[in-house]
């Protein structure tokens, strides 16, 4: 995907603007499982974890962080040591 095709992951709304990371649902980890590995690679607190977990579950996946090319990559390798599929864009 191009950067343009990139979603703001607070509206919904598309920014256009540097990286993105979405995680996928692989249906192999507990909710308890993605929230801490998201705490840890986005530096989000337990509701926002718990909002992306539930998004994830329902929809199959959620674009967790956008912004910076070299943080996107830096939060996709924290998501994927915890075992987790992720997708760069951007």
């Amino acid at each position: 995907r191009r950067s343009s095709d990139l979603t703001d992951i607070t509206d919904g709304t598309h920014t256009g603007t540097g990286a993105g990371v979405t995680l996928m649902n692989c249906n192999c980890h507990s909710f308890d499982q993605v929230e801490k590995a998201l705490i840890t690679a986005i530096k989000c607190g337990i509701g926002k974890a718990k909002g992306f977990a539930t998004e994830i579950d329902k929809k199959g996946s959620a674009l967790v962080y956008e912004g910076d090319p070299i943080e996107a990559e830096n939060v996709a390798i924290i998501l994927e040591s915890a075992g987790l599929k992720v997708k760069i864009s951007g």
